[in-house]
């Protein structure tokens, strides 16, 4: 059975104002799903202003909420009240004198914390029934 609409619940997307976040978002909500959109800014027009104008199908929904990945109760934040987590949010530094710290680090560290507020949030489905789809 394929869930549609507001029946699937609330899906968080990190990285949202990135090249594959805002699409993935545009594919959900075209499907008029509910999404919460992670950027790292809300006020920045830049990061946020494409995800504003996309069209919404009838049952869906934008929620656009900043997320700091280094920070755990910013994630937890996020991540509370959410069925489903895709997660595409990086760090996109192509040169570094100190690529572990600034390259490496945050991303390990952010995607452990994803998986922590996962774990913590007691609604998202799938990583303890083991189907969480690992790409």
């Amino acid at each position: 059975m394929v869930e549609r609409g507001n029946e699937a619940g609330l899906v968080l997307v990190t990285g949202a104002s990135g090249y594959i976040g805002s699409h993935i978002v545009a594919n959900l909500l075209s499907k008029g799903r509910e999404v919460r959109a992670t950027v790292r800014d809300a006020s920045d027009p830049e990061r946020v202003n494409h995800l504003k104008s996309m069209e919404i199908s009838e049952g869906g929904n934008l929620e656009i909420v900043e997320m700091d990945l280094l920070d755990g109760d910013s994630v937890n934040r996020a991540v509370s009240g959410c069925r489903s987590v895709i997660h595409t949010a990086a760090v996109v530094v192509l040169k570094s004198k100190r690529p572990q710290e600034k390259i490496v680090d945050p991303s390990v560290i952010g995607t452990k914390n994803v998986l922590d507020a996962i774990d913590a949030s007691g609604t998202v489905l799938g990583r303890r029934s083991g189907r969480m789809v690992r790409l």
